[in-house]
């Protein structure tokens, strides 16, 4: 008996390929981790994490010569690279209310104490 069970048949085989292949998708989906709209938040706000490939036109230029990868091949020497950005706009989500500080009033003949 050496295959009873339906652990070795066609069908089980497909249906295994087919949760792996729909698992893998699932966890490589660039949609979930990368906003299709990607743009720079305003006040209230901190950056989010982006790809360089949403910041630079050249990421892989920049990075290399900041890390300085290249910085010694006299042979061949890599050409400063020119930071080529890519405009992102401005998100904003509320109104910023303007901020009123009041006038300090002074109270004078009072005792003199050492938080005055």
């Amino acid at each position: 008996m050496a295959s009873t069970r339906n652990n070795n048949t066609l069908e089980n085989y497909k249906l295994q390929q087919h949760q792996i292949e729909r698992q893998r998708d699932w966890i490589m989906d660039q949609t979930s981790r990368v906003n299709q709209m990607s743009a720079y938040p305003c006040y209230g706000m901190n950056n989010p994490s982006m790809p360089s490939t949403l910041l630079c036109n050249n990421p892989v230029e920049v990075e290399s010569f900041l890390f300085g990868i290249s910085a010694n091949n006299f042979v061949n020497p890599v050409p400063v690279p020119t930071y080529q950005p890519k405009p992102l706009a401005n998100v904003k989500l509320f109104d910023k209310v303007p901020l009123y500080i009041p006038k300090q009033q002074f109270v004078y003949n009072q005792r003199p104490s050492m938080y005055n």
